[in-house]
């Protein structure tokens, strides 16, 4: 684990004198996944705050109800950027304890073309830290059955479309 976040660290340092920031610092999206930090579907906005390291906000709606991130992120490249990142999310559930997750962005690929259209995907890893989580409890299902949340863990991968501006 440290030999991977000191290799990401190195590659970013170097990137850092290889290349600029692209002129297109924000950017709005639509997300979908599966155990994702904006779960199902949801929509994020990304701004770079400094070369190489941008923050994620993202709102959604998935399996632990309506959903809530947040997650800074390293990136190498412009137009074609790698990334990893770990923040949390929040799952926000209707009379249930909110649910608290990490999520842990290993690898993601982005490209920004010219026109600002922005394409990504990416994939990593989810672990409960706290709250309960009942699965799908709608319409007249039994939410009585919750578990902790910090018995799930598991990959997640997502992608999404959006506009880099």
């Amino acid at each position: 684990m440290k030999t991977i976040v000191a290799a990401l660290a190195a590659l970013v340092a170097l990137a850092a004198h290889a290349e600029g920031q692209s002129s297109q610092s924000n950017e709005a999206r639509l997300d979908m996944g599966l155990f994702a930090p904006e779960g199902l579907i949801g929509a994020s906005y990304t701004r770079d705050l400094i070369p190489h390291l941008q923050v994620e906000v993202g709102i959604g709606f998935g399996l632990s109800g309506f959903q809530l991130s947040a997650m800074p992120k390293l990136y190498i490249g412009s137009e074609n950027r790698l990334y990893t990142g770990a923040g949390v999310s929040l799952g926000l559930f209707p009379g249930q304890v909110t649910d608290v997750w990490f999520n842990w962005d290993i690898v993601g690929y982005e490209h920004r073309f010219e026109n600002g259209l922005a394409v990504n995907f990416g994939v990593g890893y989810f672990r409960g830290l706290a709250g309960s989580y009942t699965p799908l409890c709608w319409g007249g299902v039994n939410c009585s059955t919750a578990a902790p949340a910090t018995d799930l863990s598991g990959a997640q991968a997502h992608g999404g479309v959006g506009y880099a501006f």
